[in-house]
């Protein structure tokens, strides 16, 4: 196993972990979404410390918690999938005829383009599970 397949393989099953519980917590807070997201319109909650000035929700606004931690992380993975495209290429150019070398880049270039195009997918659904559902 090369070098690089040691570093990335414990990191694919976190990465499904991680999705599989944002999945699981994002879709059943959805489908109650009126009952779950809107603390800001219930009574008593409007002087809560969770609701902007204008009664807009910090949870689950355009600016709220689950849009900047869906942020966070899509940034932090768009970055380190860029990161291991870069040293993929790299390692596949200088390969120099070894077949294992070139074939461990071209995987690594590959499997990180698959998790950016996750990566893009899963913010993408977040966003839009909270705006529709809101």
């Amino acid at each position: 196993m090369s070098q690089w397949r040691r570093l990335i393989a414990p990191l694919l099953p976190l990465a499904v972990i991680l999705a599989v519980a944002g999945a699981a917590f994002a879709l059943p807070h959805a489908a109650h979404a009126q009952g779950v997201f809107d603390v800001c319109n219930q009574g008593g909650a409007g002087g809560s410390s969770i609701c902007h000035a204008n009664g807009s929700n910090n949870l689950s606004g355009p600016n709220g918690i689950i849009i900047k931690v869906a942020n966070i992380f899509a940034f932090v993975g768009g970055v380190a999938a860029v990161i291991i495209i870069m040293i993929g290429g790299f390692m596949y150019v200088t390969a120099s005829g070894d077949a294992g070398k070139a074939n461990s880049g071209r995987n690594a270039v590959v499997y990180a383009s698959v998790g950016l195009v996750v990566i893009v997918l899963g913010r993408t659904i977040i966003g839009f599970v909270i705006t529709k559902f809101k």
